[in-house]
């Protein structure tokens, strides 16, 4: 089977394991525990300078919350996107909707405007629109090229009635990206079932900070987070989630 696979990054150390494990694409960000926010300058300089193997697709969302946009989150979300193109992105990674739950097509034509040019990704707002099926209908003529989706849950896996279902509809038109929990336990299961031929994932862990001092009266997040754990992407459990497929 021909397989492709996404890394979610946020980090050069993640743009070093994607190169080594030569996969097909990164999604490039920051902040995965707010799901996920645009990358900085400097990080989408490195990722698009190293690449060798994997293209960069860049996640361009200004904030967490919802997705709804101001007309000048618009006009933020486009600069970055052209800032992407300038530094020679293979991508972008975007998505609007309304306070209705539908697309916000007015503002997903000025950042597809701004990424003519670009392959073209619909994030996981797919995931928490009204109608995915009609949606998907409505990407397809506006030309985006993949749709990362969990089948409207939690994860990839408890979504997996609807990915099959929204396989069957795409009929190759677009492409689906399974995301959200996929990794070496389920990955196999989810390609059976829902007969999509893409996955993306983070193969996050954990490890300690080399600090040797520490003030455990400061968080520079929630009080009571670690502040002295540092998140990387694992090269284990990247190799591990490929084999699990590949090897079937």
């Amino acid at each position: 089977m021909d397989y492709k696979f996404e890394l979610c990054v946020t980090s050069a150390q993640g743009c070093q394991v994607a190169e080594e494990c030569r996969l097909d694409r990164i999604e490039l960000c920051s902040a995965l525990s707010e799901g996920g926010l645009t990358p900085s300058a400097g990080l989408l300089h490195y990722a698009c300078a190293q690449s060798v193997y994997s293209k960069v697709n860049v996640l361009i969302r200004p904030r967490a919350g919802d997705f709804v946009y101001s007309t000048s989150e618009v006009r933020v979300m486009r600069d970055d996107i052209l800032r992407a193109k300038d530094e020679g992105a293979n991508g972008v990674v975007i998505g609007c909707l309304n306070p209705e739950g539908w697309l916000d097509v007015r503002s997903m034509e000025v950042l597809l405007k701004a990424a003519e040019g670009l392959h073209v990704t619909f994030h996981r707002a797919f995931d928490v629109c009204e109608d995915r099926m009609a949606m998907l209908e409505v990407l397809i003529t506006m030309g985006v090229d993949h749709v990362l989706t969990s089948g409207g849950k939690g994860s990839a896996l408890e979504g997996v009635a609807e990915l099959a279902a929204l396989q069957q509809q795409a009929k190759g038109r677009i492409k689906l990206i399974a995301a959200a929990g996929v990794g070496p336990d389920n990955i196999a299961q989810i390609a059976q079932i829902s007969g999509v031929k893409e996955f993306h994932f983070s193969a996050k862990d954990t490890i300690p900070s080399q600090m040797t001092y520490r003030n455990p009266d400061v968080f520079m997040g929630l009080p009571g987070s670690n502040e002295y754990a540092v998140q990387i992407t694992s090269l284990s459990k990247t190799i591990a989630t490929i084999k699990a497929l590949c090897t079937k």
